[in-house]
């Protein structure tokens, strides 16, 4: 590949597709004044001794399947900018490191090769290991400030595509991956798996010819629990806005990250999954509001807007993201209170959205002194309960029960802590 050697390690076969298989690489070969093998040095005297690529094989049999191997490979070339907000979002895409397509014996028949860097799974194993310990324990382990972090780098990741003037029309948890961050002891999250990407551009769907031809090449590409409605039946004369369509995926996989499938894989009313996201219909779980706050599962809910023109644009999404981090509580106190087994809402405040106990008193404002004789104020204690001198209300007990000791609900995310991912705080 290139002017570098690179070996496949036999027998580490990861993934095998159609028309693709994915192998572990290593590097056999590289010179010291590479680039590449800097990295690799830097990262083996920090510890890391195992820098594992993985190199995809794609066998191209035509025209068509050779434009779409060479969209995917444009898709993943950085972009130049010197704006470093660009370069900052660069880093949650999966770079490509190498690519190469070669000639084989079969004049018909080409191969493309791609070198990637490896990462320690994608965010689909990551959840489903959650999954199993929630089904066990019935608790979620993903906390709010976590899913919200890891929903930022998906978004952030996607941006940065769509600076790329391509959208990928395939986002999934499936397609990111969560490595190592070395330079921030953390995890960053990298979107991957460029072979659905298509330009970013809006495009005029103007007869039901354009339209079919649009829904056949999502039907092909888009994996249907996480497909926008608009690809399943797209009006004309309309305009399709390919980034829209990302957002409505990025929120399937939001509520995926936290409740561990899409929001259509279990659908309500037995309705067919087609009709299902067509009509935007899904549930979260009836749980879902004693450990997530009302303004997080409202992000759910406006991302996930059957009509494209009314879910957020990529701008407006992060934004949304930073107010709801604001409001909710820090990581630290988050742990601390699922320890004690009380609920994010329970302690969240009504200044963050969330339902407050009408049943904890409010406390009152110190009451002014006043004038009254020892015999008043026997009778007073005796015959009515205590007022202030101010407003002349009755003083609610000051003995009241806390929320958690009313209420169990509140008890339901102890441990919740428990296996929390180490994120790094500012990629």
């Amino acid at each position: 590949m290139g002017d570098k050697e690179y070996v496949v390690v036999r027998g580490a076969k990861i993934a095998e597709g159609g028309f693709s298989i994915v192998y572990e690489a290593r590097m056999k070969y590289l010179p010291r004044t590479d680039e590449l093998y800097a990295k690799v040095e830097e990262r083996r005297k920090k510890g890391d001794k195992r820098f594992n690529l993985v190199l995809k094989r794609i066998f191209v049999q035509d025209d068509s399947q050779m434009e779409e191997v060479r969209n995917e490979i444009r898709a993943m070339t950085k972009k130049k900018s010197g704006d470093k907000g660009d370069s900052a979002e660069e880093s949650f895409l999966l770079p490509l490191l190498r690519s190469a397509i070669l000639h084989t014996e079969n004049p018909d028949c080409r191969v493309a090769w791609m070198l990637f860097p490896r990462g320690k799974c994608n965010l689909r194993e990551y959840i489903e290991r959650k999954r199993r310990i929630k089904e066990a324990e019935g608790v979620y382990l993903v906390l709010e400030t976590e899913a919200l972090h890891l929903f930022e780098m998906a978004c952030r990741g996607i941006r940065a595509l769509h600076g790329r003037k391509f959208a990928h029309l395939d986002v999934k948890p499936g397609n990111m991956l969560l490595s190592t961050c070395h330079k921030r002891k953390g995890t960053v999250l990298r979107i991957m798996d460029f072979g659905s990407a298509t330009d970013a551009q809006r495009r005029e769907v103007e007869d039901r010819k354009t339209a079919m031809m649009i829904q056949d090449m999502a039907s092909r590409l888009c994996t249907a629990a996480f497909r926008a409605p608009e690809l399943f039946d797209m009006d004309s004369p309309s305009i399709w806005d390919p980034t829209r369509s990302d957002v409505w995926s990025l929120g399937c996989s939001l509520f995926c990250i936290v409740f561990g499938r899409s929001p259509f894989e279990r659908t309500p009313g037995g309705e067919v999954l087609r009709l299902a996201i067509t009509n935007g219909r899904f549930r979260t779980p009836e749980d879902a509001k004693n450990s997530f706050s009302s303004l997080f599962l409202q992000l759910i809910r406006d991302v996930l807007r059957v009509s494209p023109e009314q879910r957020p644009t990529m701008d407006a999404l992060l934004t949304q993201i930073d107010v709801v981090r604001a409001a909710s509580l820090s990581p630290k106190k988050e742990r601390k209170l699922a320890k004690k087994g009380e609920g994010v809402s329970s302690k969240a405040g009504a200044g963050r959205g969330d339902r407050v106990d009408a049943s904890v008193p409010k406390k009152l404002p110190p009451a002014t002194k006043t004038t009254e004789t020892a015999a008043e104020t026997a009778k007073r204690s005796n015959d009515e309960p205590p007022r202030t001198a101010t407003s002349g209300k009755s003083v609610p007990p000051t003995s009241s029960p806390s929320v958690t000791e009313k209420d169990p609900k509140y008890a339901e995310d102890s441990d919740a802590a428990r296996g929390e991912m180490t994120m790094a705080s500012d990629m």
